[in-house]
């Protein structure tokens, strides 16, 4: 069932993608529109390889997944909160002792655990400082880059290997996808 697993991990990723040009859209349409290439490409990439994908497994075993956590509980809104308010101030610190660099760290190191804590965060930073959207925007496409390779690590590390060697390859082409669509945009 490896190649169904990639499937799933792949269109959520791809919806990842979408969701955090849509998020950023609601707070500031500006940057949604720079992200809109690169995170674009990126999702368009992973509709591709999980069309692939969906054609390959409609012929193998089908499983059955649970339903998770509800995410609307109390206790995951405190969290996100508490993890918004705490990249807020680390990316303001980043940016004020180490300029962009700074921001890209944070993006990065937010990014290895959420993508929507930093991505607000840069859009009220490109909110409150249009002139910060380039900036802003790089360090989304870092974080959302960084918390697919930490995903795809647990992947490679947790799964079977048909399942590593699937996941590396859609990886692989997101990422390029992504870095492309960083350089047209």
């Amino acid at each position: 069932m490896s190649s169904a697993f990639v499937l799933a991990i792949v269109v959520a990723w791809s919806i990842m993608f979408l969701r955090v040009v849509v998020m950023v859209g609601v707070v500031n349409t500006a940057l949604a529109s720079s992200l809109a290439v690169a995170l674009g490409c990126m999702a368009a990439a992973g509709l591709v390889v999980s069309l692939v994908l969906w054609r390959r497994s409609r012929t193998h075993e089908k499983g059955v997944v649970t339903v998770g956590a509800n995410p609307f509980e109390l206790s995951e809104a405190i969290k996100f909160g508490l993890l918004f308010g705490l990249v807020t101030i680390l990316a303001k610190a980043a940016q004020t002792y180490f300029g962009a660099a700074g921001l890209y760290l944070a993006g990065a190191l937010a990014g290895l655990t959420d993508v929507d804590a930093i991505s607000l965060s840069m859009a009220n930073l490109a909110t409150a400082n249009p002139e910060s959207l380039v900036i802003a925007a790089r360090t989304i496409v870092i974080a959302v880059l960084a918390n697919t390779l930490v995903k795809a690590g647990m992947a490679v590390f947790m799964g079977a290997p048909a399942l590593r060697r699937t996941i590396v390859t859609a990886t692989f082409l997101l990422l390029i996808a992504g870095a492309a669509g960083s350089l047209v945009a």
